[in-house]
């Protein structure tokens, strides 16, 4: 009966906004008894219940990993999430993501959050260490344009997953230090990483992880709720690579960048200060002054939604005026 019910409650979850119903429990106002008072960056208005209750899509706590030889679920064009600390490499699989959205765990003594948005399409790491405190984290069961709000046990805060802003409740404000995470075919990361660790689908969920249950909602333009702002440079749900370079955010359209980079080893903005290229395992990096920066692939409308002032790159060449940047 508990292996039904964590099914049916992932189902609701994906299918809530079609039906836009109203849920026996209000997240917000009864489970979280937040309101007017309750610190928040964001109106409370614009937060909409995705399912029935709080950690309605279960977390992963205690994930295990398996050596890439031993990884019996996945095809070599499936995407996988790379995150690298020192030495270590470890991947995380979109068929178990899509399923659990959060993973906390301690990699290399670093205590570590890795996310994904399925309706965003966007995969983000981050230092679970923010103000003195090292949070755990769990799914709210809340959206807010459309993009996954994650809760800390410690504290009831909700955070964005797309930014790491803390938007409603007691750390209201602060923000989550991102890590560099990378998204590759799992044939091109295992190759560069023989000896790197892929998360198990061992889970203890009644999950196959063999298919995918927002594959319609990738391929047609519907959101599954409003947002606040949308731009029509491209397709809702064309994927870009997103960073930021100061306070400046750039959006690099994916199939171009491709393109690109099968006739360049690198390209080059912002006079030549700012290099984007391809990896050894597939993912695309980024580093200005040879510093790394932090990229972002997800749709388009998601990173528009929290980036409205983004310039956009779709194959133009660099116009050099670089004080638009800084």
């Amino acid at each position: 009966m508990k292996a039904l019910l964590v099914v049916l409650g992932l189902l609701s979850c994906t299918a809530s906004a079609q039906i836009h119903r109203s849920w026996p429990v209000d997240i917000l106002r009864d489970q979280l008894q937040y309101g007017a008072d309750t610190p928040h960056a964001v109106p409370l208005e614009g937060i909409v219940q995705g399912c029935a209750r709080l950690d309605c899509i279960p977390a992963l706590n205690h994930p295990a990993y398996l050596p890439v030889a031993d990884s019996s679920i996945l095809r070599g064009r499936d995407w996988v999430l790379g995150l690298e600390i020192g030495s270590q490499a470890w991947a995380y699989p979109l068929r178990i993501l899509r399923r659990h959205e959060v993973v906390n765990d301690v990699l290399a003594g670093m205590p570590v959050l890795v996310t994904y948005c399925p309706l965003c399409g966007s995969g983000m790491a981050f230092d679970r260490r923010v103000r003195g405190k090292t949070l755990h984290f769990k799914v709210s069961g809340l959206l807010h344009d459309n993009d996954l709000l994650m809760i800390d046990l410690e504290t009831a805060t909700l955070w964005q997953q797309m930014t790491g802003e803390a938007i409603v409740g007691p750390m209201t404000g602060a923000r989550l230090q991102p890590l560099p995470l990378g998204m590759s075919a799992w044939k091109d990361w295992k190759s560069a990483h023989p000896e790197g660790k892929v998360l198990s689908h061992r889970t203890g969920y009644p999950f196959s992880y063999r298919d995918n249950p927002y594959q319609q909602y990738s391929r047609d333009s519907r959101l599954l709720h409003p947002v606040r702002r949308q731009d029509a440079r491209l397709r809702r749900k064309q994927r870009i690579w997103g960073l930021k370079v100061g306070k400046q955010a750039i959006a690099l359209e994916m199939r171009a960048l491709q393109r690109y980079l099968k006739r360049h080893p690198a390209l080059f903005l912002l006079d030549g200060r700012l290099r984007v290229y391809q990896a050894a395992d597939g993912s695309i990096q980024a580093g200005l002054e040879r510093q790394p920066l932090v990229l972002v692939n997800s749709y388009w409308f998601a990173w528009y939604s929290f980036h409205p002032d983004t310039w956009l790159w779709e194959g133009q060449l660099d116009t050099g005026n670089k004080d638009k940047y800084e």
